[in-house]
């Protein structure tokens, strides 16, 4: 519910703002319903006519943000190494020794710091 509120209170707020980017040759809009926001490509002359438009707050260029490749990590085998405390506390062993390896979890990460050409990741990663 809170997210039909959210998108349709976007589409409505936009409207204007999107109909006068889609009848610009060559301008396109990408619709954020999250930050009732949008990404505009376009030229310069559409940034003044969107400013002038009821409800437009802020007009300002995007921001890029460049990430960068994260250091090769030292692999453990994990037969050398101690286990941490908190796998311990979980119960991780006595889950493992039941035969729970983690077979058939999804899990999602949005952390720029996952090293994503990791032995372990490499071959199980799914882009979207």
């Amino acid at each position: 519910m809170v997210v039909d509120t959210l998108v349709d209170a976007a589409r409505d707020a936009q409207a204007r703002a999107s109909e006068i980017v889609e009848s610009r040759p060559g301008a396109a809009y990408e619709s954020f319903w999250v930050s009732n926001s949008l990404v505009v490509n376009g030229p310069e002359s559409l940034i003044e006519r969107l400013r002038g438009v009821k409800g437009v707050t802020e007009v300002r260029p995007e921001h890029a943000r460049v990430v960068e490749r994260p250091e090769k990590a030292t692999v453990l085998n994990a037969e050398t190494v101690d286990i941490p405390w908190g796998v311990n506390r979980v119960g991780a062993p006595t889950a493992w020794a039941d035969g729970a390896l983690g077979g058939g979890v999804v899990i999602a990460s949005l952390d720029s710091g996952v090293q994503y050409d990791h032995p372990e990741l490499v071959s199980r990663a799914v882009n979207s």
